[in-house]
């Protein structure tokens, strides 16, 4: 798998527990795949089942950490809105640690020139639950409280891309 070869060629920072490697993998490696190879990753996540699972085990593996999460918690799900936004949603292990991802929406029109995505992150107490976002120049943006009842903040997360032309 070459995509998932590109991988190890990150710098990674050594010695990093299932914390790190978990953020490592959410905030640095899923937005810049999906910044600079995002046709790529979609077909990933379309065509290979685990995929988002593999890229996880990857980070874990070129870092001697232990995989604590069963791929079955790793799930990934395509969607269109009626105004033709395209999407995924990766869904990912419940959080223990503030700013790990319940879920990241991957959003984009048909031509791919507008793209965002966004995270479903816990905050410093467990039961805040912040949308972020990261954009095309590694600036994370803070939008504010999510709700997970409003299915998983993704109604948010599309009025956003809506609003930005």
């Amino acid at each position: 798998m070459p995509f998932l070869q590109a991988i190890s060629i990150i710098e990674w920072e050594r010695n990093m527990n299932i914390n790190e490697a978990r953020y490592m993998y959410e905030h640095i490696l899923l937005p810049k795949f999906f910044f600079e190879e995002g046709m790529n990753l979609i077909g990933g996540l379309i065509t290979e089942k685990d995929f988002a699972y593999q890229m996880m085990k990857k980070v874990c593996d070129d870092n001697a950490v232990e995989m604590p999460y069963p791929k079955e918690l790793f799930l990934f799900e395509q969607f269109k809105t009626e105004d033709k936004i395209l999407g995924g949603k990766i869904f990912l292990p419940a959080p223990t640690e503030s700013s790990a991802c319940y879920v990241i929406y991957l959003l984009f029109n048909l031509q791919f020139d507008k793209i965002r995505f966004f995270t479903v992150e816990r905050g410093e107490e467990e039961t805040d639950v912040i949308l972020g976002e990261w954009t095309k120049d590694g600036e994370h943006l803070n939008h504010g409280k999510a709700d997970l009842r409003d299915s998983d903040g993704l109604n948010q997360a599309i009025a956003i891309y809506r609003s930005v032309q």
